[in-house]
């Protein structure tokens, strides 16, 4: 999905596709596409699913950035807090 803030904001107003797509003038086929990213609201469109959704535009239509990589993943971290793992292993005498 290419907008999830307008998914999470029609889950928290519990409004349904349809009646948002009613609401800012478009099919439910095509505003599904537009949230999708096969195509580009315009702005009055951006202006009204803001409208209808009361939440900023900014934050419905920003792109996620997800969060930097921490450097260590929980699945080598449990490899190596296993002692039988040969990642534990590493360093001890045989």
């Amino acid at each position: 999905m290419r907008f999830p803030n307008i998914s999470w904001a029609l889950t928290n107003r519990r409004m349904t596709q349809y009646r948002l797509a009613a609401l800012i003038g478009k099919s439910e086929t095509g505003l599904s596409r537009y949230l999708h990213g096969r195509g580009e609201f315009t702005a009055e469109e951006r202006t009204r699913v803001a409208e209808a959704l009361r939440f900023p535009e900014e934050w419905l239509f920003s792109i996620p950035i997800p969060p930097p990589a921490s450097g260590t993943d929980s699945l080598s971290m449990s490899r190596a807090s296993d002692p039988g793992s040969p990642q534990a292993q590493t360093g001890r005498e045989k």
